[in-house]
């Protein structure tokens, strides 16, 4: 799912630098570290944590708890085969999506979704893989 996070590229290349995000949950500052190669932002007192950009520290969301981390990646799992399958380009399934949504390009985006958001998008995604002959 996340590529793992390499050694840094150009040492001359200035990097942008990002604060620790706090928690929704609870309030806590989280704390970054790399598991197995992969970096993500963790909430120690409550667990929710987010997942980085490969060779950054760049979040590829906001903080979310175990339910919502299932369901983000339960919608990238039936929404990414409808640009995957190159059926749609990646832009156009984000524009579909952003359309049913009726959300802005910069606010479609499944790493900032709730979890009612998320469902949505599973719901949507499933017609559109029918509408398209995916299933």
């Amino acid at each position: 799912m996340h590529e793992k996070i390499k050694k840094a590229g150009n040492p001359n290349m200035k990097q942008p630098v990002y604060t620790n995000p706090p928690c929704p949950y609870c309030g806590e500052k989280s704390v970054f570290n790399i598991k197995n190669g992969y970096g993500k932002y963790e909430c120690k007192p409550c667990g929710a944590s987010v997942g980085v950009h490969p060779s950054t520290k760049k979040p590829l969301g906001t903080l979310a708890n175990e339910r919502l981390r299932f369901w983000r990646s339960r919608a990238h799992w039936l929404f990414d085969p409808l640009w995957q399958s190159n059926k749609l380009t990646r832009t156009q399934a984000y524009s579909w999506l952003q359309e049913k949504m009726q959300l802005s390009a910069e606010d479609c985006h499944i790493g900032i979704f709730n979890l009612e958001q998320c469902k949505l998008v599973c719901t949507y995604s499933i017609s559109k893989q029918k509408d398209l002959k995916l299933i």
